[in-house]
């Protein structure tokens, strides 16, 4: 009912049209409880022409953005330019992450999709994202051609409700490896549910 109902908003300013391919992200990266959900929703999905974009790369600006926006409400500008350097930092780990995963688990490097929410931080500090991502050695190309991937179109990578999209192999003794996503510092989730049970009370 929700992509329909976003089809008919998008619409006239989009030129949408069920009859050609565009692109769908799953909110919160979820796909679903169950092997059957999933599978209905993707069925729903593709016979709407809808292509299915993964995710690889989620530097969780969500939670920079709530600090950064904290600190922007109180004028807080060496706080502001702090939280950037934070999300930097972070965006960092995550690309050197996946590079390092994708030669462990494909012996070679991959093209990755990156998460980028409209918010505030993105939107004051947008150009650094690109700069930066573009300083670790990275190019920007449009979707598709990033999906022409094998791995994008083998179902090897999996997101599973909860997780971020990760890439499984086996061992030679046939063990399942799945490397942890890089994690958020702990000081920042700190402050980031405090700013979100204050605004929460709020409410």
């Amino acid at each position: 009912e929700d992509v329909i109902k976003n089809e008919r908003i998008l619409s006239p300013f989009s030129g949408i049209n069920p009859t050609e391919n565009f692109y769908f992200r799953y909110p919160f990266l979820d796909y679903g409880n169950s092997v059957e959900q999933r599978d209905k929703a993707l069925e729903f999905l593709h016979k709407r022409s809808y292509i299915v974009a993964p995710v690889t790369i989620d530097a969780k600006d969500y939670i920079f953005d709530l600090l950064y926006t904290d600190a922007w409400q109180r004028d807080d500008e060496g706080t502001m330019q702090y939280i950037i350097c934070l999300y930097l930092s972070h965006l960092h780990s995550v690309i050197e992450f996946r590079g390092h995963q994708a030669i462990h688990f494909f012996g070679k490097p991959l093209s990755q999709i990156m998460l980028i929410h409209a918010n505030r931080i993105n939107s004051d500090c947008l150009d650094k994202v690109i700069t930066f991502v573009q300083q670790q050695g990275n190019e920007f190309v449009p979707l598709h051609e990033v999906l022409q991937e094998p791995i994008y179109q083998s179902g090897s990578a999996v997101i599973n409700r909860g997780q971020f999209l990760s890439w499984k192999s086996k061992t030679s003794d046939g063990t399942l490896l799945q490397v942890a996503y890089p994690n958020v510092d702990p000081t920042i989730l700190e402050h980031y549910e405090s700013i979100r049970q204050k605004n929460h009370q709020l409410i």
